[in-house]
């Protein structure tokens, strides 16, 4: 599955993906092939026609009043949670919605999430089973690390700053 997380201020992209049969690295190379090939054949040949029906779909599911009270108390709780504290959200992101142009959807894109973006910034996490052994730290494809121990390695990275509008919640 694929999702899009805000996780303390920041945003990510999310792919997530098992399998019994394939190494989590080839998985890997896939994904970023699978990318590339997004940018090329769908993103760049979408024409302004169809690019205005998806804006349209969107603003219409954001239009669409919550159909159980229970729907509504989980977006409320929701801004609470976070403390961003937006109750009229989907009217804000109705207006951000309208602003956005093709070309801004090809410019994150190649940015944030395509193999070359100036601005992209990759985590990958692989988890091993049985029927793959785990490579060996020579054995790793340039630019990945082998951690053994993740709190060590969590400790020995630099923090993110924190959200101008995060309290301690106790």
């Amino acid at each position: 599955f694929t999702e899009v997380q805000d996780r303390e201020g920041v945003l990510s992209f999310l792919v997530v993906i098992q399998s019994t049969c394939t190494d989590p690295d080839v998985i890997c190379r896939k994904i970023d092939n699978f990318l590339g090939q997004f940018r090329q054949r769908t993103l760049s040949g979408i024409t302004d026609a169809k690019f205005q029906t998806f804006i349209s779909s969107m603003i219409s599911e954001r239009m669409e009043k919550d159909s159980r009270m229970i729907s509504r108390t989980l977006r409320f709780w929701g801004e609470i949670s976070t403390e961003k504290f937006l109750y009229n959200r989907a009217q804000l992101e109705i207006d951000a919605i309208q602003s956005i142009t093709r070309k801004d959807v090809e410019l994150l894109f190649d940015s944030f999430i395509a193999d070359r973006g100036e601005k992209r910034r990759k985590l990958s996490s692989f988890v091993y089973g049985c029927y793959h052994p785990i490579p060996d730290s020579g054995d790793l494809a340039p630019g990945f690390k082998l951690v053994k121990d993740s709190v060590s390695f969590r400790l020995s990275c630099p923090l993110f700053p924190v959200t101008t509008n995060s309290k301690p919640y106790f």
